[in-house]
């Protein structure tokens, strides 16, 4: 904060250190001076709310005219690659993807610089050329390694680009396969041998005299052992007399 001196009629303002130091306005009571910097300060702020409203009211069509001038004044290649950029970018924004693209290839043309090459991969990538921004984000990765920013560019374009190609081109079984009509499989010798050899229907088996008999006396010993019915169920039911 300032504070005026009042025997030698100086301003001084106190640093960072808490030292006063004489300011270069000193004697500024004088009206003569005062009246000069006051001049200063309008014109100071006249030139700044000019330049503001021309910023303000100036259009991209504008500005890339004013950096065309610029470009041709430009001395190195270096200075003119960055301009183009520069153009390129108002050219997207206005919508003129072409002329955007032929100001990202005349900075390279001045200046193929990684910064500059994948930023024109990043302008392929939003205007829906997914494939030539993955060439380009892989030739960023190769010639400029150290640019991480690629490998994002990359990974993003090929996701597209393999969406993009699966949409166009959807999966088709297609069954080509050429079918030999005289080939013969195993089942087709199974059903041949067959055929030609029939096994005959099982006939039925003949019980003989003996076994007969064997069953019989089988069923007759179970019989006698209470196997079967009881034999006082068979006799006859008594009858009873007249007399009582």
């Amino acid at each position: 904060m300032a504070e005026l001196d009042i025997n030698t009629g100086a301003r001084y303002y106190r640093d960072c250190s808490g030292r006063y130091r004489a300011a270069w306005f000193n004697n500024v009571v004088s009206g003569g001076s005062m009246k000069k910097i006051s001049a200063m300060i309008a014109v100071a702020l006249l030139l700044w709310s000019a330049g503001f409203s021309h910023s303000a009211t100036t259009g991209p069509r504008e500005l890339i005219d004013e950096l065309e001038i610029q470009i041709e004044a430009a001395a190195t290649a270096k200075e003119k690659a960055e301009l183009r950029c520069f153009q390129a970018r108002h050219y997207q924004k206005m919508g003129d993807t072409e002329k955007a693209e032929e100001a990202y290839l005349a900075a390279l043309r001045n200046d193929c610089s990684g910064w500059i090459l994948n930023e024109y991969g990043y302008f392929l990538y939003e205007t829906g050329n997914y494939e030539k921004a993955l060439e380009v984000a892989n030739s960023v990765l190769n010639e400029y390694p150290y640019l991480k920013d690629a490998e994002k560019l990359w990974n993003q374009a090929y996701e597209k680009y393999h969406e993009a190609y699966v949409e166009e081109n959807p999966p088709v079984i297609v069954m080509d396969t050429y079918v030999d009509s005289s080939r013969v499989t195993r089942h087709d010798l199974i059903r041949e041998i067959r055929a030609r050899n029939p096994s005959p229907s099982p006939a039925p088996q003949r019980v003989s005299s003996a076994a007969k008999t064997t069953a019989r006396s089988s069923s007759a010993g179970s019989s006698s052992r209470g196997g079967g019915r009881d034999p006082a169920s068979r006799a006859p039911t008594p009858r009873k007399s007249g007399g009582g």
